[in-house]
């Protein structure tokens, strides 16, 4: 009995405070662990999807300008020796197609004495200090007629009659080049919408619609008799790339059907952009670039806008030797990933950092505030396929 006793006293006492006190601090281990691995997997995580989302818009970006660059001197880059630097004349509904400061930003800061509506497939537009370049690009819709076809008879203010109307339809546009190589200045090229297309034994074209002014009159005139009617198609676009107030990539086209162009967001946070050309500098220049250059006039190498769009033969020599362009985009974090005083990003990030000589490389400073986001650089080298023509 007092055995039995002993034992059911023993049963009631529980734990000692060392166990307890043992239990709560293994307790409050595990309970650590488990936090830290929890914040680490949230803080992967949210690395993971921001790492996903400066991807998406990267690549989306680079897809965009890959496939506009890539493309640019689509119908006229055959004819580059007589048409590349000319100054297109074009007007929708009357109204003259300019560079001028009722574009919507940031293009609203191009004037004629940065950069002319010269024909070029890509032109850029150096930004001043650390601001993000804007990049110019034309292409036509079609690769009909791309070597162009000539008149054969001085045109009319409303007619053209040209040697075959083969690849031309109602609303295509054309381009109206004097045949003449070694004019300096260049001159001018007309664009041009058709409005009927009657064949053999008469080969006219007639103008009008949208992109036909009245006041273009005495400049299609004014064109010889063996000029060059260059087909852009249906749908050309002369288009201006740049970042926006927001930090948004956004593309202007100038030649839109809308009543006022207005800008199409193409990525959003992306706070920078740079560009360069590769360029061929063997005589005649050769269909591989063996140099980089800056978009600017630099010792030896005067590719700014303004001067490869002044309408010079020295502006057409520059514009067929370009063979490629690099561009870097800047993406940033849409929201703050750092607080508290803890920086996320360097006080600056580089661009064309593997290039030499090392006056290319760009160098972009970042705030102190705007180093609580993330950021990250993603640079492409795109081919211009139609400068090899």
């Amino acid at each position: 009995m007092k055995n039995s006793r002993l034992q059911t006293q023993h049963m009631i006492t529980g734990f000692s405070l060392l166990e307890m006190m043992a239990a709560l601090v293994i307790s409050l281990v595990i309970g650590i662990t488990l936090m830290e691995i929890a914040s680490t997997f949230k803080n992967q995580n949210i690395y993971g999807n921001r790492s996903n989302n400066f991807t998406q818009s990267a690549l989306y970006s680079i897809n965009q300008m890959q496939q506009v660059i890539g493309q640019a001197g689509n119908g006229f880059a055959d004819a580059k020796s007589i048409a590349y630097g000319c100054v297109i004349k074009a007007a929708k509904n009357n109204t003259a197609i300019t560079l001028s400061n009722a574009l919507p930003t940031p293009f609203n800061a191009l004037t004629p004495a940065t950069v002319r509506l010269s024909l070029a497939p890509v032109v850029i537009i150096n930004g001043a200090g650390n601001n993000s370049d804007i990049i110019m690009t034309m292409t036509g819709s079609t690769s009909s007629a791309i070597t162009g076809t000539k008149l054969i008879s001085p045109p009319s203010a409303t007619e053209l009659a040209v040697y075959s109307t083969t690849g031309f339809r109602i609303q295509d546009k054309i381009l109206l080049v004097n045949d003449d190589e070694f004019t300096n200045p260049v001159g001018n090229c007309l664009l041009e919408e058709i409005t009927q297309v009657a064949g053999f034994p008469t080969n006219q074209i007639s103008l009008g619609n949208t992109w036909h002014a009245s006041a273009n009159a005495p400049i299609l005139t004014s064109f010889l008799a063996d000029a060059v009617v260059l087909n852009l198609g249906y749908r050309p676009q002369i288009a201006l790339w740049g970042i926006d107030t927001t930090s948004n990539l956004v593309k202007l086209n100038l030649l839109s059907n809308d009543t006022t162009p207005t800008n199409e967001t193409i990525a959003d946070e992306v706070v920078n952009l740079q560009a360069l050309y590769g360029i061929s500098t063997t005589n005649p220049p050769s269909a591989t670039l063996d140099r980089w250059v800056e978009p600017r006039d630099v010792g030896p190498d005067t590719y700014a806008a303004r001067t490869l769009t002044n309408n010079s033969q020295t502006s057409k020599v520059l514009l067929q030797r370009i063979r490629a362009i690099r561009i870097g985009f800047l993406l940033r974090s849409k929201t703050v990933t750092k607080t508290n005083n803890v920086f996320e990003s360097t006080p600056s990030v580089a661009f064309f950092a593997d290039l030499t000589p090392t006056t290319l490389r760009r160098t972009i400073p970042i705030t102190l505030a705007e180093q609580k986001y993330h950021y990250r650089v993603y640079e492409t080298t795109i081919v211009l396929r139609n400068s090899k023509l």
